[in-house]
């Protein structure tokens, strides 16, 4: 024989599992709480857990933190760039081109986006299309710099950060 429990015991009794999963969540431990009976039983719990979830989530980690530290040094090269400059392109010689520079922070801090596009002098077509990603490796700790180009190119190298620098570069095969 089934009986029908009165609203107020399931109120109750989700009112405790939050509580209890408060407690175990702050101390680290496993949550084990009986499998639910009913649909509104379910439903509850699978939004406290959801909830629990996104909360975890929302907080920042201690590696979060020092990697926005160590990213603050960059700080100063956020916004557009433009200059002049020049290419050595092999048998076909020197080119000179104007670079803009756009260069964004993204993910709270985490990650500088630089997208780089040259232009020739002469008659303003693409030199040279670039885009990378810098980031703080806290394990390593350094800055790892991913970029590619518009020909399909691409490299992994660690830029060197310094008070108000940054330099990188890469070797040609």
């Amino acid at each position: 024989m089934m009986t029908k429990r009165p609203n107020h015991a399931l109120r109750l009794q989700s009112h405790a599992l939050v509580g209890r999963i408060a407690e175990l969540g702050s101390l680290g431990g496993t949550i084990r709480t009986p499998l639910p009976h009913t649909t509104i039983e379910k439903i509850l719990c699978l939004s406290l857990l959801c909830v629990l979830h996104v909360t975890l989530l929302a907080q920042p980690s201690a590696s979060a933190t020092v990697q926005r530290a160590e990213m603050k040094k960059l700080d100063w090269l956020v916004g557009h760039w433009k200059g002049t400059g020049w290419i050595q392109m092999g048998q076909r010689g020197r080119k000179e081109f104007t670079q803009t520079e756009t260069i964004q922070s993204k993910l709270d801090g985490l990650v500088l986006v630089i997208e780089g596009q040259g232009k020739s002098s002469e008659d303003g077509s693409p030199v040279h299309t670039a885009l990378a990603f810098v980031s703080y490796d806290e394990r390593a700790k350094t800055f790892p710099w991913r970029a590619f180009t518009a020909e399909g190119r691409q490299t992994d190298t660690v830029a060197k950060v310094g008070t108000d620098t940054l330099e990188w570069g890469l070797e040609f095969p």
